[in-house]
């Protein structure tokens, strides 16, 4: 009889414990879908030519050095949805620009290259 009722009694910590932690690791990816669920928070910055070749230069500096400042004026397209800027060649003979395509609403770059 005490057999019977210790078997029972570690049974019914054995069986608390494990509705206690399969509820736990339910509630925890219950969270977790909810928070892939949710959008992140995004910011329409709306760039307008002036910031993007700000963002540019700082982009382009960063990826071919000083020299590359060079290129000014530079030559900006609105495209709707991005600004492409694009360097100005003042040399003769064989040469390339630099080429930056950044998205308008987040500045993300699209696009960076420059030709030879």
């Amino acid at each position: 009889m005490k057999n019977t009722i210790r078997i029972s009694k570690y049974f019914l910590i054995a069986a608390t414990l494990s509705f206690l932690l399969l509820n736990g690791l339910y509630s925890a990816e219950s969270k977790l879908k909810d928070a892939k669920e949710q959008p992140s928070a995004q910011i329409d910055l709306r760039l307008n030519e002036k910031t993007a070749i700000k963002i540019a230069e700082l982009i382009l500096v960063s990826v071919y050095g000083e020299t590359v400042l060079t290129q000014r004026p530079w030559k900006v397209t609105d495209n709707g949805n991005c600004f492409t800027i694009l360097g100005t060649f003042h040399g003769k003979g064989l040469g390339g620009v630099a080429e930056i395509q950044i998205n308008k609403s987040d500045a993300r770059v699209i696009k960076c290259t420059h030709g030879k």
